[in-house]
């Protein structure tokens, strides 16, 4: 019987395995890029899991953020992200991940909270979807479709299959869950980082700049209203996927760091400094990516999530705190404070040089006095003139060449000397102390971090670019809270929609119906009734365009354009677009128009000759994509385009699907300046609006649940635990005025986080 049993099982195990795998490869066949490479990458993915069945949860927090091919593809509905889902299933299947007795081992009361918040969203999930109808192209390109549905509430569904994984995988080995978790989440933030540097033009800076001016002009530009997307392809119309990610992920950098630090345990050394040093990269990367986004729901994510984390590292220390004089901690926060005051007195006066010039005092300060306890004394007043007359040099120069304030010469000196007196002095009385107390490396473990941060963030904070926008942060509330009295006024008045709302992924479609001003942005479809075209809504805000491989682009420049395309109305015109775009910005775009002349309900052809430097060979670190856009700028206007081709002189077309037959592949949607039709904007009106009140009292119970998890751990100073609370926290403040959920890769990553939280047993990980 028992034979009959594990045979039995082996079956089930294999059967579900070949067919969610199938369903993998089938999706990856089908996909409109990178086919082979995605079957290949799919197979070899699956071979690592086989080996390495834990490998997956490095895998996704590094995959999720890093790859994304929707603008190329025009696929929304589902992306090469779900394949992988769909072969890590796949191969926990066949691992035996889902066994009775091993989801016997998950608590009742996390059954019951995942449970109700489930049965949320599969009634709400029925709702937005209906009617049910056969799929056409359009629903895998479209926000609109009802299908739009399957696009949002897939990564709660992805979620809780991965979750028996996570959840067993966490009970036998934590330590190596922590390190994969915490090791992915920084390739992901270092990625986007190196991403955010060619949004950017820092990397075109640092290859063709001329001047050390130049090598650093756009690094450290936060005067710029451009805002970094990287590769989030929701941020197409706006949202705030990359404010939602790094406020969910940046704790994690923190993390990585601090588990080297709690490996090293005291005994640093030079080499140990260096590699502590590269450990930090992930952090940096995360500060550099919140201040690039100018949005000030993400810094204030930040701040009160990394006060969060120091209030619970400091309970979790509780004896030692205990122990420790009052004064010392008001000492530190006078030494900050004061330290803080000094860098935004120097950035006023003197820029980046001048602030570099403090941190350089501070830095050098430190160093001579450790260095005064393990290197000889002539040795160590030598290095500590030379820093200090070197910060003085550096600040007197970054103020009197300033080219935003005069500073004259005999001012600048008395002014650069104090400052640097004073920070040159309290910084090597705190190196000196550190040393006597064999805590040196400890300490500039800790100090030297949190300087750099404060050296970035005074130019964030200063910079033109945020100022503006702090100033502008009451009249932005009033348009916000209008936008959510819009937003209910759209929901239907009855007890059924309390309940279980107006339906998952029904917000934009049920917006742009009912309310008259989110009407004008324009609309698009992709048709197939016997004909294929693209079908453009007029509208003042509506692009559709398509990312041209740098293949077909050539030398000259020179191109032949043939559009075929009709309208229901006379005197209204057709716009072309072709600009170097990223998602939400466009940049060195030209435009031609093509008039109907009175021709309506009949398909017209035009042909024109071009030359645009846009569509000239570029290379791939100089500018953002080269895309061609159709624009229907023609007020409740319809315009149908049949036909379009874009021949090179090697009478190649530049263009692929121009014919639509294959609906939206390899075209894209964006919205440039009218983003709230597109999203609620804050997460628990979503919630509500989408889901009703079950769903959102269901997710509340899980949120509160999960932190209630972490809190045993916190309290024991344990740090996983701790930065997964930091994490949680920092993207819930980022959902009071985010869509966190509206994106499936920031959505899937926060219920990843959150069932992290649900499997903590704090019990047996006491050494993590």
């Amino acid at each position: 019987m028992v034979m009959r049993l594990n045979k039995l099982d082996l079956i089930n195990r294999l059967f579900f395995a070949i067919v969610f795998f199938g369903l993998s490869v089938t999706g990856a066949f089908y996909f409109p890029v990178l086919k082979s490479f995605l079957i290949f990458s799919l197979v070899g993915y699956s071979m690592i899991l086989l080996k390495f069945p834990r490998f997956w949860i490095f895998f996704l927090p590094a995959f999720l953020p890093l790859v994304n091919t929707a603008p190329w593809s025009g696929h929304v509905l589902y992306e090469e992200f779900d394949l992988f889902i769909l072969a890590t299933i796949s191969i926990a299947c066949w691992k035996g991940y889902y066994r009775i007795d091993n989801l016997k081992t998950i608590d009742s009361k996390i059954i019951f909270f995942c449970f109700l918040f489930f049965l949320s969203v599969s009634i709400s999930f029925v709702k937005g979807l209906s009617p049910v109808h056969s799929l056409t192209p359009d629903d895998f390109s479209n926000y609109l479709s009802h299908y739009n549905s399957v696009r949002v509430a897939r990564s709660f569904i992805w979620a809780l299959l991965l979750f028996p994984l996570l959840h067993f995988d966490i009970k036998s080995d934590h330590r190596i869950v922590t390190t994969h978790l915490f090791s992915g989440f920084a390739v992901g933030l270092v990625g986007v980082c190196i991403i955010v540097f060619w949004e950017r033009g820092i990397i075109w800076d640092l290859l063709n700049g001329s001047s050390r001016y130049d090598y650093f002009r756009s690094l450290l530009d936060f005067s710029s209203e451009y805002r970094t997307t990287a590769l989030f392809s929701d941020m197409n119309t706006g949202g705030s996927a990359i404010d939602d990610y790094v406020s969910l992920s940046w704790a994690f950098g923190l993390g990585i760091y601090l588990k080297y630090f709690s490996a090293v345990n005291n005994k640093w050394s030079l080499k140990h400094i260096l590699i502590g040093c590269l450990v930090l990269i992930p952090l940096f990367s995360a500060l550099y990516v919140i201040g690039t986004t100018f949005t000030r729901i993400t810094y204030l994510s930040f701040g009160a999530s990394a006060f969060i984390f120091i209030i619970g590292w400091l309970v979790g220390i509780k004896d030692w705190v205990t122990q420790t004089n009052i004064f010392f901690y008001l000492a530190i926060i006078l030494f900050w404070g004061l330290i803080t005051g000094i860098f935004f007195f120097l950035y006023g006066r003197g820029g980046y040089i001048s602030i570099f010039a403090g941190a350089s005092g501070v830095l050098g300060g430190v160093m001579l006095g450790g260095a005064s306890y393990y290197f000889p004394r002539l040795i160590s007043i030598a290095g500590g003139v030379f820093i200090f007359m070197g910060s003085i040099f550096l600040m007197v120069r970054a103020m009197i060449t300033s080219r935003w304030t005069e500073t004259p010469l005999f001012e600048a000196c008395i002014i650069s000397m104090i400052v640097v007196w004073i920070l040159f002095s309290i910084s090597t009385g705190l190196g000196r102390i550190a040393a006597l107390k064999k805590k040196f490396f400890v300490f500039i473990s800790i100090f030297f971090p949190i300087l750099f941060v404060l050296s970035l963030t005074v130019p964030m904070v200063s910079g033109k670019r945020m100022q503006t926008r702090f100033s502008e942060s009451q009249r932005d509330a009033g348009t916000r809270f209008a936008h959510y009295k819009n937003v209910l006024n759209v929901m239907d008045t009855n007890m059924d929609t309390f309940f279980r709302g107006m339906g998952v992924g029904s917000f934009p479609r049920n917006f742009i119906k009912n309310n008259e001003k989110a009407s004008q942005i324009g609309t698009y479809h992709f048709v197939n009734d016997g004909e294929s075209f693209l079908r453009l809504k007029g509208g003042k805000d509506m692009a559709v365009g398509q990312r041209l491989l740098p293949g077909s682009l050539t030398a000259n420049g020179r191109y032949a354009l043939q559009i075929k395309a009709r309208t229901n109305t006379p005197d209204s015109f057709l716009s072309v677009g072709i600009c170097s775009r990223n998602l939400m910005d466009t940049t060195d775009c030209k435009f031609h128009k093509f008039s109907f002349k009175g021709l309506t309900n009949q398909w017209v052809e035009f042909i024109i000759s071009i030359e645009e430097n846009q569509l000239k060979n570029y290379k791939w670190y100089s500018s953002w994509p080269r895309i061609f856009s159709f624009y229907n700028l023609n007020k409740d206007v319809v315009i149908d385009i049949k036909d379009v081709r874009l021949y090179n002189d090697r009478g190649e077309n530049a263009l692929s699907n121009g014919t639509f037959e294959k609906g939206g592949q390899r075209w894209f949607s964006y919205n440039e300046h009218e983003h709230l039709p597109w999203h609620i904007k804050n997460m628990m009106l979503h919630l509500y609006y989408e889901q009703g009140m079950l769903g959102l009292v269901g997710f509340i119970l899980l949120l509160l649940y999960a932190f209630w998890k972490t809190w045993p751990g916190v309290k024991n100073g344990q740090l996983f635990s701790s930065i997964i609370a930091t994490s949680l926290t920092g993207i819930t403040i980022a959902g009071l005025t985010g869509c966190v959920l509206d994106s499936p890769r920031v959505a899937l990553l926060y219920y990843l986080v959150l069932f992290t939280a649900l499997s903590l047993d704090t019990k047996r990980m006491a050494d993590v």
